[in-house]
């Protein structure tokens, strides 16, 4: 492994499957990870009034990831507790990165924007967003993240890029797919050339990778139905690998 290489377990769409959770710890349990990034909708909240912010059962759900020893860093997704979209989701040994810039190597920097936008099908709206109404919503908070100048940056999302295929769901069939990925995201990666991954979730059925110009898009898959992803990176990354347990 080279020296500067860091080792990079990422999970999203948990959407409280302990089962899954516990194998993947079974499974990885001899691995050193530099880095643990968790991308969101660890519940299955729908944000109805008077709904329980289920914060016993978040903590119950991602503390087994303390176990590889290493930071934890997460983004809430659309259906999480608000408590993560403010920050008051304190839990010792894990880092809410939704709105932040972070320095993790001299030369590496992670920056994190969580939460989605609505997703449409060619008929209209077939998902709402949350806490983005729009697009245009969304963009407000990608043009106030504090991206460096210098250094490669790893962009840590909930939702992907529009242009990227693995925000493309087509499990109603390829005459009714369904788009749930951000085009001012998009603009950001091509316009932002040090952007050099984008990891995220969301999109169940849009696991993979994709090139976006310099940069490399990740669906890590739902971790609800088994999927996660184990990425090195180093000056540029170096491999990606998609589990399936």
């Amino acid at each position: 492994m080279q020296n500067n290489q860091k080792v990079i377990l990422c999970a999203s769409d948990l959407h409280l499957n302990f089962e899954t959770v516990q194998l993947l710890i079974e499974r990885e349990k001899h691995q050193q990870f530099d880095a643990v990034f968790l991308l969101g909708d660890f519940l299955n909240l729908q944000h109805q009034q008077g709904e329980d912010s289920e914060l016993d059962k978040l903590r119950k759900l991602l503390s087994p990831f303390k176990s590889f020893g290493c930071p934890i860093y997460f983004i809430p997704g659309n259906h999480d507790s608000d408590e993560l979209l403010y920050d008051k989701y304190l839990e010792e040994g894990f880092i809410n990165i939704h709105k932040k810039s972070l320095q993790i190597r001299d030369d590496l920097w992670i920056v994190g924007l969580g939460g989605s936008i609505p997703g449409y099908n060619k008929q209209g709206l077939i998902w709402q967003g949350y806490p983005y109404k729009s697009d245009e919503e969304y963009s407000q908070d990608l043009e106030k993240l504090k991206l460096p100048k210098e250094g490669k940056i790893i962009l840590i999302t909930h939702i992907g890029p529009a242009l990227s295929q693995t925000t493309i769901s087509s499990e109603n069939g390829w005459d009714d797919v369904i788009k749930s990925g951000s085009d001012s995201q998009s603009n950001l990666i091509k316009n932002k050339k040090n952007i050099i991954l984008n990891v995220h979730g969301h999109t169940h059925d849009g696991v993979g990778s994709r090139m976006m110009n310099q940069c490399k898009v990740v669906n890590v898959g739902p971790l609800l139905y088994g999927n996660y992803c184990i990425i090195r990176i180093s000056n540029k990354v170096d491999k990606i690998e998609h589990i399936f347990i």
